[in-house]
């Protein structure tokens, strides 16, 4: 493990003090906030990742359901 400094607005500090008072509770929220963004930020770009895989597909479907359309 690696001990680092980060500076947070005085809010948040604020915040994970009163949820954490002991530096060990707060060092392990810390570490799942960053872990769950991780997480998120990669599952995101997966999903990116396969609309842009298909986007050719998908747009050639959708044009051609718009070619059905009747505007008035």
């Amino acid at each position: 493990m690696i001990q680092t400094a980060i500076n947070l607005p005085d809010d948040v500090v604020a915040e994970l003090c009163r949820r954490a008072p002991q530096p060990d509770q707060q060092v392990i929220i810390v570490e799942k906030a960053l872990r769950f963004f991780f997480a998120k930020e990669d599952a995101d770009n997966k999903e990116l990742e396969i609309l842009n895989r298909y986007a050719d597909e998908l747009n050639r479907e959708a044009n051609d359901i718009l070619d059905y359309q009747v505007i008035p």
